[in-house]
């Protein structure tokens, strides 16, 4: 009974943090045709991203910025005459139902924020997923990127790059000072009719605590500031 009251008091009123999911996209840069010269420019269009969300994985987000968010989706404002852009888009929003249980088991959550100071940041180039022509509907535990072309004169707009990223489970948040980073790096997104790879997307995928996810965010600054 006193090993209860003591976890008890440990844990405050026993409740779990809800938990967020961090969604950053810092940029992205159009790649050159398979068959085009190894000297060549990269290629120049208006262009922008979008990241759809499946609504089983995501609530209402707390935090939007750096584009527009509606019915699932992210976007990002329209680069124009560019092959390269920085567009700083973030998203959070508490994981719900089953993508919560998925992304983060119930055993490695924490109750309070513990002591440890240990942040894992490698950040590994992800792995593109095979292209489709289908439509890119976000499954459960993943994320689908998109590349957009808009032409200058009629303003049609065109698919050019697909990617699903899929969002691999939290280990050890009971043993986090910070949020767990699940994805980090480049996404080649391919074009969807020929497979080709037709754009890289830098993107930044963190879940955890409110808590956890503003020390990750102080200690980034902080490492930012030090490299200067």
């Amino acid at each position: 009974a006193e090993a209860e009251a003591e976890a008890a008091e440990a844990d405050g009123d026993g409740r779990e943090e809800p938990l967020h999911l961090s969604l950053e996209i810092s940029g992205a840069r159009l790649l050159p045709a398979c068959d085009a010269p190894a000297d060549a420019a990269p290629p120049r269009a208006n262009f922008y991203l979008v990241c759809r969300l499946h609504p089983d994985v995501l609530g209402p987000p707390s935090l939007s910025a750096g584009g527009s968010y509606a019915r699932h989706q992210l976007r990002s404002q329209v680069a124009w005459g560019a092959s390269s852009a920085k567009f700083a888009m973030r998203h959070v929003a508490p994981l719900v139902g089953s993508a919560a249980a998925a992304l983060a088991p119930p055993a490695s959550r924490p109750r309070l924020l513990p002591a440890a100071s240990d942040c894992d940041e490698a950040e590994e180039p992800v792995e593109p997923a095979a292209p489709s022509s289908s439509p890119a509907l976000a499954r459960p535990q993943e994320l689908v990127l998109e590349a957009w072309t808009v032409d200058g004169a009629s303003q049609d707009e065109t698919l050019c790059g697909l990617v699903r990223v899929p969002l691999p489970p939290a280990a050890g948040l009971l043993d986090r000072s910070y949020a767990a980073l699940l994805v980090g790096g480049r996404a080649e997104a391919a074009d969807p009719f020929s497979g080709a790879p037709s754009a890289e997307i830098e993107l930044r995928v963190a879940v955890g605590t409110a808590a956890q996810l503003a020390a990750t965010e102080e200690l980034r600054a902080a490492v930012s500031t030090l490299q200067g």
